[in-house]
């Protein structure tokens, strides 16, 4: 009988275990695309010679927002997504080429 709970003990920290390795790599890989993402907003937003509070101003936002995002610190929805990449004139899709999504 006691074989039999250390059994099922054992199995049930391993199941646990799992679950939070598989969402701790989970919350890697997506803070890892949001920094990607972020380097790549820099990179379009740099080779048009634009500051961060310009490219702010004319997407709608203030310069901490679009810094926050370079960094990786912030999200975006599919709005931002649009309102940014019309403020650099260019295709949303520009902003997502060499993206990793391992």
């Amino acid at each position: 009988m006691r074989i039999s709970a250390l059994f099922c003990f054992t199995f049930d920290f391993y199941c646990l275990f799992t679950a939070y390795k598989e969402t701790l790599n989970q919350t890697v890989m997506a803070t890892n695309i949001y920094i990607q993402f972020g380097e790549k907003l820099k990179e379009e937003r740099l080779k048009q010679g634009l500051s961060q509070e310009r490219l702010a101003v004319s997407a709608g936002y203030h310069r901490t927002w679009v810094g926050m995002i370079e960094r990786g610190e912030r999200t975006v929805t599919l709005v931002h997504l649009e309102k940014i990449a019309r403020a650099l004139r260019i295709e949303i899709e520009i902003l997502f080429r060499g993206l990793l999504t391992d």
